[in-house]
């Protein structure tokens, strides 16, 4: 045998292995087909699984955005927390401020114009 014999039958073994089998009635309802369009099988299970692989993509990216949405969350709680704390900490300090101003005009007051308890009485 001939080098291009040889070529010939190994591509005839290997394309009857990778031969699907065929049901005769399959085989008429496909004779009337052009062959471009045969072959799209092969295509619609690449294009399955780019959708498959695109729409998995998008889960991940929508998971993701809901893990950060859900820690950003949990970092505003904390910071209102923490503000309510300090509020309700300092809350006084207006207060105290304000009567200590109160207290200083008052003792300032009592200085410059003592009173003499004794007169009041009497």
């Amino acid at each position: 045998m001939s080098e291009n014999e040889n070529e010939n039958q190994e591509q005839g073994e290997e394309a009857a292995e990778n031969a699907k089998p065929v049901d005769p009635e399959v085989e008429k309802e496909l004779a009337g087909i052009p062959e471009q369009f045969l072959d799209a099988g092969d295509d619609e299970e690449e294009s399955a699984a780019e959708a498959l692989a695109l729409l998995q993509s998008e889960v991940d990216e929508a998971k993701q955005q809901v893990l950060y949405a859900r820690a950003e969350t949990q970092n505003v709680r904390r910071r209102l927390e923490k503000e309510k704390e300090e509020a309700r900490a300092y809350a006084s300090t207006g207060f105290a401020r304000d009567v200590l101003s109160v207290a200083t005009i008052c003792h300032a007051l009592s200085k410059r114009y003592p009173l003499n308890c004794a007169k009041m009485t009497s």
